[in-house]
């Protein structure tokens, strides 16, 4: 379903090995991008009514979908969206460091050493950030358009 999906949009047959996986293991990865598409919707909900603990266990929730799924950007992604939620729910720094640095690894898999979010959070790892510092870098950034 999913290579038949991909020839009829893109014009190519997909060999990748989620798309060549037996019938039972590619419904079950079709299942799991469904749920981490519903997942990523209401993580931004949740944090704008300010309810960080629903957030991050949602954001928990996506980054063991991601891992079965070898997702290395949306791992960075998810690890970013709850180094985000930490940093404005107040967590203690380990945590906050931990989520920090999964980001960072799995960026500098997908994007390199170099990449501006791998860059970003390496100085989030000298000094976190406050949450009102955050908020100022994330809108520097989108101004940026990054």
């Amino acid at each position: 379903m999913r290579q038949a999906r991909l020839l009829k949009k893109y014009g190519f047959q997909c060999k990748c090995d989620v798309c060549v996986q037996d019938p039972a293991a590619l419904t079950q990865s079709d299942l799991n991008r469904a749920l981490m598409k519903d997942l990523e919707k209401q993580i931004p909900l949740d944090s704008e009514a300010c309810n960080y603990t629903k957030a991050l266990a949602k954001v928990d929730q996506l980054f063991l979908l991601g891992e079965q799924e070898k997702l290395t950007f949306s791992q960075a992604r998810n690890a970013a969206y709850a180094f985000q939620l930490t940093t404005f729910a107040g967590s203690p720094a380990i945590e906050r460091m931990k989520w920090c640095k999964l980001a960072i690894d799995s960026w500098i898999v997908s994007h390199g050493d170099e990449y501006c979010d791998v860059l970003q959070f390496k100085r989030y790892m000298h000094k976190l950030p406050t949450p009102q510092q955050l908020t100022m870098d994330n809108m520097r950034m989108m101004e940026k358009g990054l």
